[in-house]
This record gives structure tokens, C-alpha cells and sequence, in this order.
């Protein structure tokens, strides 16, 4: 179990130094109702309080949906998080320090220390360069292009590194940060700045803080890669974060929805318009811990994915993922190679609200697609049995075995193949008379 990473000793503590009906009263407002405290769950819509704090038991519990449990188990609902995870920031907040394997490492600490810290000043950094700049400067005109305005800039906190030195580096030694932090953070390689040239994009934990940047050229005469990463540290992995994720938690607690789209700009321009449950991976195909991490959330999931070939193969990627974790997401496809930015600029919001109400099972629409589309002639059969071997691949990574068998007969009605087949079992031999 996951708490036996931990003490009761420690748990105890944390538990007594942070008041349950004061910690989530910061995101529920509490009213007092004989022993006990009463708001509005903040885990699904409804309109009469449902949900109760008890500070004599240390627990809450909804009767509209059933959520309960205690301090740790509502932050691990609220963000999305392990139990480790909520039990280190709970810690955190309650001075109480944690170690899950022996005792904790100073030198590792200072080191993860450092690194928050040189993130956030960098972040912050570009951040005011990019306001100072002159608005007939480049960076504004691609921003002015891209139809992102300044509210995006503040909410997201996007920043600019000029071509030439910004003097963030003496700006950081000041602040006490050594020239190798820097570098062992590729905020510098060499004398150089790493995001040379780019508007910046702070990358954000779910808690807020910064643990890593993506920058993005923004004049067709430079050269080099367009987008570029902060490299993996011990606070930056790539595949555990999404963007945009500290801002969209409250809007999909709200709607019980996840829109999952490919890029910066995606997330951006969709919660400009109204859509500020989406978020995207960080340059990188979805992973199992990505995967974790939206299986918690207990939410929908639809894929927004790009309109073209390399946007298909990459939600049949992220299917499989998710299956693998028991969610089973939707899918919505935007004609003529459009992505989610292009299409909400050309099209609008009315027009993507319709598209979202046509969203469909993803599984079930690639049986239904891959059935209609088998052609007929000596290879049809051949190509159906791959077809369907595909798609039955598919079905059994799914760990309940009730949901499993449910997709397995739904293939068997599409391809119009014995259920037995689709289990590996063989028909009886036919007798022969005697």
C-alpha cells in the first residue's frame, strides 16, 4: 500500500498541523451545520450543498456523488495527484518532512530547491522582457498574428529571450545561483542563453510552480529547431506534466471534461475562447503517466488532436495508452488538416461548441470506420483479419474484464465474426457419419 511509504507518525502529524475544515474552506466556502461544515461539492455541479467536513473525524464526504475520505484523499481528487504526491505537499505546507525511502538528502534537496528557483526567476525574467519590449517589436506582431492578446500573455505568462544576451545570467548571480546552475538547467549552454530568439512558455507543476520552460522561434528567417524543451531534471519529466494544467483544473472539475489537443497554442487560443479545460502534452506522445494522471481525474476525455495524418496516428497512440489505464476517450476530427487554434479562428466558437456535441467513442468509431472501409476482392479477407486483430489488440488492453468482453462483442457485430473467433477458441470438429 502506498501509505506504508510513509509513518503513521508522519501522516498523524500532517493531519494535526493542517486543519481539514480550513484547508479545503480555501476552495469551498464552508458553512457551519451543527458539528459538522456544509458547502457545495467541488467535485461535481449541483446546486443544493451536498457535501460535509467533519473536523471530529478528519474527513469529508459528498452524498451527492459519493466522494469521501480524509485530508490527503481530497487533495489527491482535487489535483489529480498520487497519494505520495499530496502527502509531500501537505507536508510541505505543514513543516513536516518526508522521506518515502530513508531518510531525506540535504544536498538533494538544495538541489531540487535550486532548480524551482531558477525556473521561476528565469520564467518571471522573460516574462518582463517581453512586456518592456516595444509592441512594433517581432515578438508582438507574431503574438498580434497568432491573435493572442496581452490577458494570454498575463494568464500564461509567456516571456521573450532575445537573440542576444538579456542579461538574465548577472540578473541570477545577483539573486545567488551560480553560473553551473544555469547551465546544468540549459537556461545557458555555454555563454550563450538557450532560448535565444524565442517567445518563452513557462512550464507549470500542477501546484503552480515552474519547473520548466519551452520556447518557440517566432521569425521564418531563424534558424535551428522551431520548438525547443527545458531538458529533464529531477522537477522536469516530460512525460508526467501536461500544459496549461494549473489553469484548466477548476474548469474541469466544473464541466467533468478533458479537452486533450497537441500544442502551446492550442491550449492558449482555447481557453482565450471559453474552453479552459484544455490541456496538452509537452511536445510528446502520451504517456502512461499522463495516462495515470487523467484516469484520476475521473473525468471525459476527448481528443482534439491535429486534422491530419500524423494527428490520427497520434490518437491511435494515445488510445492505446488509455485503454491501458481503463479510459476510454472520445474523439473529435476536424476536417482539411486543421488543428484546434486554426479551426476556432476560421470557423469560431459556435461552430466548435457543434463539433464538440459530434464527438464519439474512439474505439467504437474505429470499428465502425475500419468495418465500412474493408474492400472486396480475393484480399478482402486477409485485410479484414488484420483489421480486425488490430482492433481486438486494442480491446484487450482493457482491464475490466465486463467492459473488455462488451468492446470484444461490438467487434464481433462490426466485422461480422463469431465471438468465439475473437477469443482464440476453435469450432468442434463437424462429425462425420458413420
Amino acid at each position: 500500500m502506498e501509505s506504508a511509504l510513509f509513518s503513521e507518525e508522519q501522516l498523524s502529524e500532517i493531519r494535526e498541523r493542517v486543519s481539514i475544515v480550513e484547508y479545503i474552506g480555501e476552495f469551498v466556502q464552508l458553512k457551519k451545520a451543527g458539528k459538522n461544515y456544509k458547502g457545495l461539492c467541488p467535485f461535481h455541479q449541483e446546486k443544493s450543498p451536498s457535501f460535509i467536513v467533519s473536523p471530529d473525524r478528519d474527513t469529508f464526504h459528498c452524498f451527492g456523488c459519493g466522494s469521501g475520505g480524509n485530508l490527503f484523499h481530497f487533495l489527491m481528487k482535487l489535483d489529480s495527484l498520487s497519494f505520495p504526491e499530496a502527502v509531500q505537499r501537505l507536508a510541505e505546507r505543514a513543516g513536516v518532512q518526508v522521506a518515502s525511502s530513508g531518510p531525506a538528502d540535504p544536498k538533494a534537496r538544495e538541489r531540487r530547491d535550486e532548480a524551482f528557483e531558477v525556473h521561476r526567476q528565469a520564467a518571471w525574467y522573460y516574462h518582463c522582457l517581453l512586456k518592456n519590449t516595444p509592441k512594433d517589436h517581432p515578438v508582438w506582431a507574431y503574438l498580434a498574428k497568432r491573435q493572442i492578446p496581452e490577458s494570454a500573455v498575463e494568464a500564461f505568462h509567456l516571456g521573450y529571450c532575445p537573440g542576444q544576451e538579456s542579461g538574465l545570467a548577472a540578473r541570477l548571480q545577483q539573486k545567488g545561483l551560480a553560473r553551473e546552475v544555469l547551465e546544468r538547467y540549459s537556461i545557458y549552454r555555454g555563454r550563450r542563453e538557450f532560448f535565444r530568439g524565442r517567445l518563452t512558455f513557462p512550464i507549470f507543476r500542477h501546484d503552480k510552480k515552474v519547473v520548466g520552460l519551452g520556447g518557440r522561434l517566432f521569425q521564418e528567417k531563424d534558424e535551428g529547431p522551431k520548438y525547443l524543451n527545458s531538458p529533464e531534471s529531477e522537477i522536469f519529466k516530460k512525460g508526467e506534466l501536461f500544459y496549461g494544467f494549473h489553469l484548466a483544473k477548476a474548469e474541469i472539475r466544473k464541466r467533468n471534461q478533458v479537452l486533450l489537443v497537441e500544442g502551446y497554442l492550442d491550449v492558449i487560443t482555447l481557453h482565450g475562447q471559453g474552453f479552459a479545460h484544455a490541456v496538452a502534452p509537452l511536445g510528446t506522445a502520451l504517456t502512461s503517466n499522463h495516462a495515470k494522471t487523467l484516469q484520476r481525474l475521473e473525468a471525459e476525455i476527448i481528443l482534439l488532436f491535429d486534422g491530419d495524418s500524423a494527428g490520427e496516428e497520434a490518437g491511435l497512440r494515445a488510445l492505446e495508452v488509455l485503454l491501458a489505464q481503463g479510459v476510454i476517450p472520445q474523439i473529435v476530427r476536424l476536417e482539411g488538416g486543421e488543428d484546434p487554434d486554426s479551426y476556432l479562428k476560421r470557423y469560431g466558437r459556435l461552430a466548435f461548441e457543434k463539433k464538440l456535441q459530434e464527438r464519439r467513442n474512439l474505439l467504437e468509431e474505429l470499428i465502425d470506420k475500419w468495418s465500412a472501409s474493408l474492400p472486396r476482392g480475393p484480399q478482402a479477407l486477409e485485410q479484414k483479419g488484420r483489421a480486425a486483430r488490430r482492433l481486438l489488440a486494442l480491446i484487450e488492453k482493457i482491464p475490466d474484464s465486463i467492459v473488455q468482453n462488451l468492446y470484444r462483442r461490438r467487434l464481433s457485430e462490426g466485422f461480422d465474426i463469431p465471438e468465439d473467433w475473437l477469443r482464440g477458441k476453435r469450432p468442434p470438429p463437424e462429425r462425420r457419419p458413420a
